[in-house]
């Protein structure tokens, strides 16, 4: 059984091993969110994420349209 980490790659052969590796990846599965309840926590951090760059963003109240770096920013 091949099981890959985050810093590398393992080739399981001990039986008792495999079972440790499938009896966690079991639990996992059991607790991971699939389908419409997936999409849906995954729109409320984009949401959320979203809300708090706009909330951190500068202002650009009396800034010209297109004095973004460049001069090339939109323009209304």
């Amino acid at each position: 059984m091949q099981v890959e980490t985050v810093s590398a790659e393992l080739n399981l052969a001990q039986p008792q091993e495999i079972e440790t590796y499938d009896a966690t990846f079991k639990r996992f599965a059991a607790l991971a969110s699939y389908g419409s309840s997936a999409r849906s926590i995954i729109a409320g951090v984009m949401s959320t994420l979203s809300a708090e760059l706009e909330a951190a963003r500068p202002s650009r109240e009396g800034v010209p349209n297109d004095a973004s770096p460049g001069g090339t920013g939109p323009r209304d």
